[in-house]
């Protein structure tokens, strides 16, 4: 069975991928050998492979981001950095700007997520918001995992153990 936990010490490293943020936290899953490596393919099977309807109520709606669905983004993320095992999605609206992080090392996958608070209201907004994407977010990142298994599967590459 595939377990994501929460990690409460987000590591330096991908703390500095966001100097500045107003909130942060992390999840972290094991995966299987053959899932690869490349850490735009892991936000592409996460962020686009999650029900859209839940990505409009979350990110459109309940915070107000504005996506951007130009060809190369994300699920309406922009792409706005990367280094050779993590890739940093952007996102903005009205009162708040919004970053994911997916860092790959070894057979771990993480997502981080981090909100900057650029009006005051975006803390009362993000703070009732908060509860129900800590509750999501591992259902969120285990798709992703699901999905890029499947497609290593598909592949013909070779499973490994947990």
């Amino acid at each position: 069975m595939l377990e994501v936990a929460q990690v409460h010490d987000v590591p330096a490293e991908i703390l500095a991928v966001v100097p500045d943020h107003d909130y942060v936290d992390l999840f972290k899953a094991v995966v299987a050998t053959g899932t690869g490596t490349d850490p735009e393919r892991w936000a592409r099977a996460t962020v686009e492979g999650a029900p859209e309807l839940g990505r409009l109520l979350a990110w459109r709606l309940a915070c107000g981001l504005r996506p951007d669905h130009r060809v190369g983004n994300v699920g309406g993320w922009t792409i706005d950095g990367r280094g050779k095992n993590w890739i940093r999605l952007a996102a903005a609206g009205p009162v708040m700007r919004a970053r994911m992080v997916f860092w790959i090392e070894g057979a771990h996958v993480s997502f981080a997520t981090f909100v900057r608070y650029d009006r005051r209201i975006a803390f009362y907004i993000w703070w009732s918001v908060s509860h129900v994407h800590r509750a999501v977010a591992p259902r969120f990142l285990a798709g992703g995992v699901r999905r890029m298994e499947r497609h290593a599967v598909s592949r013909g590459e070779r499973r490994g153990s947990r």
